[in-house]
């Protein structure tokens, strides 16, 4: 296997593990770590002995969302509230690949799990989480859009009025609220966390390779047509948001101050 700076990847027994690796940044996602998860997942596709996959992080985190200090983004693509192409072109391809892999992948939510790690998570089959868990969708808070298909997958788990909802307040909520509106499928205790996945794994991995795939194509069509047009749009049109700036200037003086305390 490749050897990654910012991920992890193990196979065993038809089953792959994938862990985002930079627990001393919560693992906050960087243009690398979308490139290490795009060349992980299609090595995976590649092989013909994969039966499941699981996505999580290292740490105390998911993912807490985008890496706002290492963007190096354009003004006038800010000012329309993108963070730009650099991170959009490998975290829409991400994103493809875990819907179009033949295997189902489940993401397994260890800790926050906010915006683009929301994003992330909501592309594959289902969610298992921590009780501790957090998640959020904070583009608003930032002054940004989403562009990695947020709009369209959120509405499909919560349906369309929790969706704006959350979208709207950009609040943080729990795993519980998360699995009451069907956005998580399974809650447990953090200890008891990777011993639910493992089970569900090592059932899904007894199967019928034929028949996951069958599923994993039949489920994806369901829902393909709505979803394609939604993420279409949201990576095609411009909103002007000109506070965007500072906004995420002011973000990240508010995560240096309190590295300083």
């Amino acid at each position: 296997m490749t050897a990654y700076s910012e991920i992890e990847l193990e196979t065993q027994d038809g089953i792959a593990t994938i862990r985002l690796n930079r627990p001393q940044k919560y693992n906050a996602i960087t243009r690398t770590m979308l490139t290490e998860l795009v060349d992980a997942f299609e090595t995976l596709t590649r092989s013909d002995d994969i039966r499941v996959a699981v996505l999580t992080g290292n740490g105390k985190a998911f993912a807490a969302g985008v890496d706002l200090t290492q963007l190096e983004i354009d003004p006038d693509s800010l000012a329309r509230g993108d963070i730009g192409d650099a991170m959009n072109i490998p975290a829409r391809r991400l994103n493809t690949l875990i819907e179009d892999a033949r295997f189902p992948v489940i993401a397994k939510v260890n800790g926050a799990c906010f915006t683009g790690a929301l994003e992330i998570a909501l592309a594959c089959d289902w969610i298992v989480a921590a009780d501790t868990a957090l998640f959020g969708d904070t583009h608003a808070k930032l002054g940004i859009r989403p562009t990695w298909g947020m709009t369209a997958r959120l509405a499909q788990a919560v349906g369309l009025r929790r969706a704006r909802e959350l979208s709207f307040t950009a609040r943080t909520f729990n795993a519980k609220e998360a699995a009451d509106w069907g956005l998580v499928t399974t809650v447990v205790a953090p200890d008891e966390l990777d011993a639910a996945v493992d089970a569900t794994c090592a059932m899904i991995a007894g199967n019928s390779p034929g028949s996951l795939a069958a599923y994993k194509s039949l489920y994806r069509a369901g829902g393909r047509h709505l979803k394609d047009e939604m993420t279409a749009l949201e990576a095609q049109t411009d909103f002007p948001c000109p506070d965007a700036p500072a906004r995420i200037e002011a973000f990240i003086e508010t995560l240096t101050r309190g590295r300083r305390t």
